[in-house]
């Protein structure tokens, strides 16, 4: 009910949700657009890829800043909507997951470390800077390796070792600042 009222622009609409005595649902507006790992981004340049990555930085940090954090950041569930040249519009999906027993799935491939016992914030900053510099910048071919260092020290700025809840607000600026000199340099 929380999300519903939210309504954050990252996060698929809920439609409806409730109790049945088959168990719990939650009913979500159906978006086109494809996940990350079905995507094709051989063709990024710096612009692109860095207002993709300030757009996935942004959606978590939406989340976070409204109470709520995803625990199962993946590519899988990351849908990219619309992507027309410099505008990626993200949306994170799976948010709500349902456990038999109350615990929360989480993909091992993502988890911190510290694995299971890592606190979900923990979990969603390093899932965040995992699926940058492990997965979309290994299938960016003409993404320049200065980007790929300066994004990827950004991003290693979240990675709490004390697995407190990821400073995504600095991050974003710091992203923000890269663009806005890709930008200037662009107009030269």
């Amino acid at each position: 009910q929380k999300l519903q009222i939210k309504d954050l622009p990252s996060q698929q609409k809920i439609i409806d949700f409730g109790h049945t005595k088959y168990g719990s649902f939650v009913s979500l507006q159906w978006e086109e657009g494809s996940t990350l790992d079905h995507c094709d981004f051989t063709s990024y340049d710096d612009q692109r890829a860095t207002a993709l990555v300030a757009a996935l930085v942004r959606a978590v940090a939406d989340m976070h800043g409204s109470g709520f954090y995803h625990g199962d950041l993946k590519p899988e569930n990351i849908l990219l909507v619309g992507d027309s040249g410099e505008e990626a519009a993200i949306r994170l999906i799976d948010c709500i997951d349902f456990a038999p027993n109350g615990t929360q799935r989480r993909s091992s491939a993502y988890l911190p470390p510290e694995g299971e016992t890592a606190s979900t914030p923990a979990c969603d900053g390093y899932a965040l800077w995992k699926i940058v510099t492990a997965f979309l910048f290994t299938r960016m071919n003409c993404v320049s390796e200065q980007l790929k260092q300066q994004v990827g020290e950004i991003l290693e700025s979240i990675l709490d070792p004390d697995g407190g809840d990821p400073d995504l607000t600095s991050a974003l600026r710091e992203l923000e600042k890269v663009a806005s000199a890709e930008t200037e340099d662009e107009d030269d």
